[in-house]
């Protein structure tokens, strides 16, 4: 049974509950309805029929009170009809009847309630103020302030120093109470005010809301998309934004879904916008992933998802089948790949052959030597270890490669090396016994079958020229010899000279009047006869100028003629003068003492040379083979790489010592300087090994001039195995200190 058909049939049922706990008999009032829908429920069982009755869901609904009775009249069957409308029809009488009575009593409650309050205020007033009398004393009857109820809106009088206060209820105010809660409040929107218990309330229009009515019909804004809302009577209206209609303006510019293929509207601007899926394009995405895409090989197009695909033939891949089996150039060496069917065939280029063109000039390899086969212009070409050459590599290093001094050649891995006599060394036995100079002091060195035999220069002796001129000591008083030109110079000790260094500070015979003079340290000492004294002896008896008076002392002879000037004794162009009877010497620039016999030269600055007063200084005369301002530089030796000018060999590793005497260091000055700039190396040491260095150098720049602290000089001069340069040059010197 459809229970929704019978909500409105027989409407006037719900004028049962008119008439409160009366008696009515619903039976007849509702007989006629009931035989009117009796027809609708013969299909269904009595208790089964009532049961779904009750599970109807409008029960729910506001009007339940009003269909409850007349509705489940009809849907009992007649056998059921006395008892359940009976039943029902008690029912409700009593729910009515006790919701009638408890209205009442709540409203008895309250007039009972306000009848005791204002009894009390009255019996308070009468004890609380004096009373006053009228008439005779038998009446006595009570006027006090508050006699007159001056109070308004319930508020209570309190008589206080023969006047009164008004007491006001909760809400009001005033003197008299007189301003009630409704005072000073205005209601929005047209609605009226009023005074409920101790508040002022707002009575709406309809359509509006709120404790001032100030919710309007467009205060929940109810026009979407940024429409203005506008009040009509009790109702509103929305005036929509361009684009947009309807009531409440919710037809947009995307409700009509213009955009195709799943793409996203967007209202712009009165308009529309369309956000496509990936792959679509277009006002409407209209434009799939396909257009303008095309399917190389005979591929065919398929839209798959948001993307364009391409079904390939067999044989070929790729996402436009642009992979075909030529894709992977499988034809080797500039092979030509053509397409098939779904395979290839490749035409090779000059010279190659093979499926895959994999055959080349070089498959049979025609390089020897481990030489490197390069394919090249339908041939090959042979690149071949170092050392060997030809078109198959087939002339080995040794070949054109000749070793010094009778040495042996053989092929050893990728060079050739030399098998040396004894006595022979090196890449290609360059390197002889006189290799390393053997023989001192230039003495010229030759070879005499595995060994050396040294050819001395003038003034040196012995197997190795190694007995010179200074070996017999020719230098007297400590005097330091030096090899020069095949004879000696002897650097002099200061105070010494000639030479051999024979001249002491005493051979100029510098004490006077037969003095003896004997050296002490680098100068003279005189030792004086009787009477005399002074360094020179030359303070006489008559220096006193016994012979004469005070005004003349200091002079001598018979007539006084000997001043102390007399006889030259200020030396060297010394100017002398008288002072106090006594001569003082004005020496010239350069020179001093008390007769200026201190010369530039008296320190004996020339090392081994000979030393002349020049001017206010000094000048040395350097023997053969000295040189420097004080001739204390003596050339030794040149040395140079072998070889040179010529290219040095590889391989090497020389050293040199050089020895340049107690007390003396050594300099070396290059004069020519061409090694490799990355292998080669010449390093100088401070010292007699390789424990000081001083410098190490290769490359072409002439390194400058290096000198030890040292008598000793460590040189060494190392090459690798690839490429030789000219080589260097340097000069040795000894320099004497």
């Amino acid at each position: 049974m459809d229970v929704t058909q019978i909500d409105h049939e027989d409407e006037n049922v719900s004028e049962i509950p008119a008439v409160i706990c009366s008696e009515r008999k619903l039976k007849e009032d509702k007989l006629p309805s009931f035989k009117k829908n009796e027809g609708k429920i013969e299909n269904i069982d009595g208790i089964r029929g009532v049961s779904q009755f009750f599970e109807n869901p409008i029960y729910g609904k506001e009007n339940n009170d009003r269909n409850s009775i007349g509705d489940m009249v009809i849907v009992h069957r007649p056998t059921n009809q006395a008892h359940v409308i009976k039943s029902l029809v008690q029912e409700n009488r009593k729910f009515r009847c006790c919701t009638f009575v408890f209205f009442l009593t709540t409203i008895s409650f309250l007039v009972v309630s306000l009848l005791l309050t204002v009894l009390m205020l009255r019996q308070t007033d009468q004890h609380q103020f004096p009373s006053y009398t009228q008439g005779n004393k038998s009446e006595q009857q009570e006027l006090t302030p508050c006699s007159g109820r001056p109070c308004f809106n319930s508020g209570s009088c309190l008589n206080t120093n023969g006047s009164y206060v008004c007491v006001c209820p909760k809400g009001y105010s005033g003197r008299l109470c007189e301003a009630d809660p409704c005072d000073g409040f205005s209601c929005q929107n047209g609605g009226s005010k009023t005074v409920l218990g101790t508040t002022c309330l707002c009575t709406c229009r309809s359509g509006f809301s709120g404790s001032l009515c100030e919710v309007t019909p467009c205060s929940y804004q109810p026009c979407f998309h940024d429409g203005s809302c506008s009040i009509s009577g009790n109702s509103f209206s929305c005036n929509c934004s361009n684009g947009y209609s309807g009531k409440l303006c919710e037809v947009t510019p995307c409700s009509s879904n213009p955009c195709v293929n799943s793409g996203s509207c967007v209202n712009v601007n009165g308009s529309y916008g369309c956000f496509c899926p990936m792959g679509y394009s277009g006002r409407y995405c209209e434009v799939d992933p396909c257009d303008g895409f095309s399917c190389e090989n005979g591929g065919t197009k398929t839209i798959s998802a948001a993307t364009c695909q391409c079904i390939c033939r067999s044989g070929i891949s790729g996402s436009s089948c642009e992979v075909t089996p030529c894709s992977s150039q499988p034809c080797l060496h500039e092979g030509s790949c053509s397409l098939s069917g779904n395979s290839f065939n490749c035409k090779c280029s000059n010279g190659f052959s093979g499926k895959l063109c994999e055959v080349t000039p070089c498959s049979s390899s025609p390089c020897i030597n481990s030489g490197s086969c390069l394919n090249a212009n339908g041939s090959y070409a042979c690149f071949c270890p170092k050392g060997y050459s030809g078109k198959r590599c087939e002339v080995d290093p040794c070949d054109g490669f000749t070793c010094d001094n009778g040495g042996t050649k053989s092929v050893s891995g990728r060079t050739c090396q030399c098998t040396c006599r004894r006595g022979f060394s090196g890449s290609s036995c360059e390197e002889t016994p006189c290799s390393s100079q053997p023989c001192f002091h230039e003495g010229s060195c030759s070879v005499s079958g595995d060994q050396f035999s040294c050819s001395c220069s003038e003034g040196y002796t012995g197997t190795l020229c190694e007995v010179t001129s200074c070996s017999s000591s020719p230098c007297e008083n400590s005097g330091l010899c030096s090899n020069s030109n095949g004879s000696f110079v002897c650097a002099c000790p200061t105070g010494y000279s000639g030479r051999r260094c024979e001249e002491t500070p005493c051979s100029n015979n510098p004490c006077l009047h037969n003095g003896i003079c004997s050296v002490a340290s680098s100068n003279f000492s005189c030792s004086c006869p009787a009477g005399y004294s002074g360094d020179s002896c030359e303070v006489t008896p008559c220096i006193s100028n016994p012979c004469q008076t005070r005004e003349h002392t200091g002079y001598s002879g018979t007539r006084c003629e000997v001043t102390p000037c007399s006889g030259n004794i200020c030396l060297n162009q010394g100017t002398c003068s008288i002072v106090n009877s006594y001569f003082r010497c004005t020496c010239k620039s350069g020179f001093s003492g008390r007769f200026c016999e201190v010369t530039p030269c008296t320190s004996n600055p020339c090392r081994c040379g000979t030393c002349s007063v020049s001017g206010s200084g000094y000048a040395c005369r350097c023997p053969s083979g000295l040189q420097g301002n004080r001739c204390e530089v003596l050339f030794d030796k040149t040395i140079t790489s072998p070889r040179f000018p010529s290219a040095y060999t590889s391989n090497l590793n020389l050293a040199w010592t050089i020895d340049a005497g107690s007390r003396n260091k050594v300099k070396i000055k290059f004069t020519r300087f061409d090694l490799e700039a990355c292998c080669d190396f010449v390093k100088i040491y401070n010292g007699a090994s390789a424990s000081n260095l001083l410098g190490s150098f290769n490359g072409k720049n002439i390194p400058s001039d290096l000198e030890t602290t040292v008598r000793y000089m460590y040189i060494t001069f190392t090459t690798d195995h690839s490429v030789e340069n000219s080589g260097f040059s340097a000069d040795i010197y000894k320099i004497i200190t």
